[in-house]
């Protein structure tokens, strides 16, 4: 039987396919290297698709990038320092989560109700603001070494902290870094959220293992920047 005038033929079914890359970015804003993602594309210091010899701050085998159906995912390879993926929206804080502001790298926790009984040796609490929300939690922030060791701890108990250079709750004045305003903690009778206040640098997110990758997602390691390309053909 023949196909009548202007009738489609059926030719099956295209099934969607992931096309990703990695690009490098440089420190004034231009762009490196690009990296098609092929397979599980490693980066590190040593023996790496992406390697970066001088990079002290890398482990040999640091992170991954793979394409997983129709997802780009990033993997923290057990790495000594960690990888980070820059907010893109506002996101919740829970217990254990690590991000930078500027150059200064901090640790979240909710307090427990046995926390709360009596001041932490060394935590600053922020006196003469007004209490949290109702009934809702409390939080500690601690400004932490790449290491784990706290430098400074401080008891987040008021609806908004704001993190600055020049204003806010926790000013930072040496970090040229860190935007005057740069981001803000809020706490909710449901949890607490972290927010970018369109920073110049952004805030970066410690990834728990892995996580998805979207078209223009930025994420580093070591002290090395890339940016995700996406697109599904």
């Amino acid at each position: 039987m023949h196909a009548g005038e202007g009738t489609a033929i059926f030719s099956g079914f295209h099934l969607p396919k992931l096309e990703a890359s990695v690009v490098e970015l440089k420190q004034d804003g231009s762009t490196g290297k690009v990296v098609r993602v092929t397979k599980e594309t490693l980066i590190g210091q040593a023996d790496c698709d992406m390697s970066y010899p001088a990079d002290s701050l890398l482990s040999a085998r640091h992170a991954s990038v793979a394409v997983r159906g129709e997802k780009l995912i990033l993997k923290d390879l057990s790495s000594r320092n960690g990888t980070f993926v820059k907010q893109r929206k506002d996101t919740p804080l829970n217990t254990g989560d690590v991000f930078l502001v500027g150059r200064q790298l901090f640790r979240f926790s909710v307090e427990t109700p046995q926390e709360e009984v009596g001041a932490i040796e060394g935590t600053r609490v922020m006196m003469g603001m007004a209490p949290g929300v109702a009934g809702g939690p409390k939080g500690r922030l601690e400004r932490i070494h790449l290491s784990g060791e706290v430098i400074e701890a401080f008891k987040i108990e008021k609806p908004e902290t704001t993190l600055g250079r020049t204003k806010g709750d926790l000013t930072f004045k040496t970090d040229p870094y860190m935007s005057g305003e740069h981001a803000r903690i809020l706490a909710q009778s449901s949890g607490f959220m972290l927010c970018d206040l369109k920073s110049r640098n952004g805030v970066y997110r410690r990834i728990r293992g892995e996580a998805e990758l979207n078209n223009g997602d930025e994420f580093f390691l070591g002290e090395q920047i890339f940016r995700a390309e996406v697109k599904v053909v």
